[in-house]
């Protein structure tokens, strides 16, 4: 009887560290998996809508102001002396 109380007691035993091992391996499987996961995948963006207060447009710019052109002035010359006339003098020709 003692047999069989041991032979239970071994099977118990090594199914529980069986049990043990297979939950660590587990685990430590799922702990790697999370620390070297790729995010291969970008975030989504969340689209939101924001109600706009309802103001009118502001008016448009005032058009600009046509100043007037200024007319060149007219500058009042002197009057140039008129070169004195002197009689002719002897008409020199080129010989040659």
């Amino acid at each position: 009887m003692e047999n069989e109380k041991d032979g239970k007691k071994g099977w118990l035993k090594s199914g529980l560290i069986l049990l043990g091992v297979v939950v660590l391996v587990f685990l430590l499987g799922y702990a790697f998996k999370s620390l070297f996961k790729n995010n291969a995948q970008p975030k989504r963006q969340i689209t939101t809508i924001k109600l706009l207060p309802d103001t009118p447009p502001p008016p448009p710019p005032p058009p600009p102001k046509e100043q007037p052109k200024e007319q060149p002035k007219e500058v009042q010359k002197a009057p140039e002396p008129k070169p004195v006339d002197t009689p002719p003098a002897e008409t020199l020709k080129m010989e040659g």
